[in-house]
């Protein structure tokens, strides 16, 4: 059984995390971004998230991209009205 990789930790509040990891199960690799409740010292996944086969990420990656795209036009856009 292969080890799950932790890709990256995004603090949401002081009780939950949101992780990115990647989990190979079942002969298959997947995407899983979930919300996990933090508890003392320890944390524990929540039904809150996705898990998706890593052939997708391509997909996922240019919708991320085009998000970014967006969020930095409206920033912008914002920061325009703001002067």
């Amino acid at each position: 059984m292969a080890q799950d990789i932790d890709i990256a930790t995004f603090t949401k509040n002081r009780t939950s995390d949101i992780k990115v990891r990647l989990i190979e199960e079942y002969g298959h690799t997947y995407i899983d971004i979930r919300q996990w409740t933090v508890a003392r010292d320890d944390c524990f996944p929540t039904a809150k998230g996705v898990r998706f086969d890593a052939e997708y990420f391509q997909g996922l990656q240019d919708a991320v991209d085009t998000l970014a795209r967006h969020l930095r036009c409206t920033n912008e856009t914002s920061n325009t009205e703001l002067r």
